[in-house]
């Protein structure tokens, strides 16, 4: 008997490669008996780029309607793709529960587990990255660089009207979608981008955590979220990372998180973006699958 999990992806042409990369790990990573029915949303996405990434795996493309998200806050780092996952729940109404990722990961291991996490009366469940406080000034003079250092985990805005305990990280969602269908959470989530938009900086990831609240957003642990710095460190209690997760994880959490990733979350923080560096300078685990998949693109 197959087990059957839908997965989600949004991006454009300028992700086109790194796509690639995760699908090919994601389905490579499977366990046998696990079949992912893997969805892209897009609108900006050559046909090119679609017939080479159907080479990958077997996509279900949706294009998707740009009449919701018209004139919705965008930038260059955050396009208005971002905004496709909070109305996941409502393009696939056929799931109750949907697994949602970035583009720009790596899968270490299967997704079973992850997705059978009881989500209760929760909207969805993401990896908790700092908690939601201004940091501690020891925190401040453990960082290399300043709150506008991308480095800076305490980049997050803080809002006073978020009251959850944590900040979510937004880039792997397992969703409630059932739930965000019986409350009319898209509704929900434009209300909170029309209200707090001159203040949105990270649109998604903060409209996300302002809209959910009260215990709406299940914990997952650090290992489905491992980010591309803690995880190349040599010492992962020297990063600027780690003031802020230790906040949230025990060192044995992290450590064993580290060892065994289920996710490898490239998030930008070198200069560099990892699929844009000479292929020898690529992380091996990453490398790997780049090279199955660079000459499709």
């Amino acid at each position: 008997m197959k087990n059957i999990i839908p997965i989600v992806f949004a991006f454009d042409d300028n992700y086109a490669l790194p796509a690639a990369v995760a699908i090919k790990s994601l389905v490579h990573t499977g366990k046998r008996g696990t079949w992912y029915e893997i969805y892209c949303l897009y609108h900006n996405l050559s046909d090119a780029n679609r017939k080479a990434l159907d080479k990958v795996a077997k996509i279900n493309w949706i294009k998707v309607d740009q009449s919701l998200f018209y004139q919705l806050p965008a930038t260059a780092e955050y396009p208005v793709d971002v905004y496709y996952r909070l109305a996941i729940h409502d393009i696939l109404p056929r799931y109750d529960k949907i697994i949602y990722s970035d583009a720009d990961v790596l899968f270490r291991g299967d997704l079973t587990a992850v997705y059978q996490v009881d989500l209760g009366n929760a909207y969805w469940a993401g990896v908790p990255l700092e908690r939601n406080e201004e940091p501690r000034p020891e925190a401040i003079l453990a960082q290399v660089g300043s709150p506008d250092d991308p480095q800076y985990m305490s980049g997050h805005t803080k809002f006073v009207e978020n009251k959850n305990k944590y900040i979510f990280a937004s880039g792997f969602m397992v969703i409630n979608a059932k739930k965000m269908r019986e409350d009319h959470m898209t509704r929900r989530f434009m209300e909170i981008i029309c209200k707090f938009s001159p203040r949105l900086k990270m649109f998604d990831l903060e409209v996300l955590n302002l809209a959910c609240q009260d215990g709406s957003i299940k914990c997952l642990p650090f290992e489905y979220c491992v980010l591309e710095d803690i995880a190349a460190a040599k010492d992962y209690r020297k990063t600027n990372l780690y003031p802020f997760l230790s906040r949230v994880y025990s060192d044995a959490s992290l450590k064993h998180a580290i060892r065994k990733p289920v996710i490898l979350h490239y998030t930008g923080m070198e200069a560099v973006r990892v699929w844009r560096r000479e292929e020898k300078k690529q992380p091996p685990p990453y490398h790997l699958f780049f090279s199955m998949v660079a000459g499709l693109l």
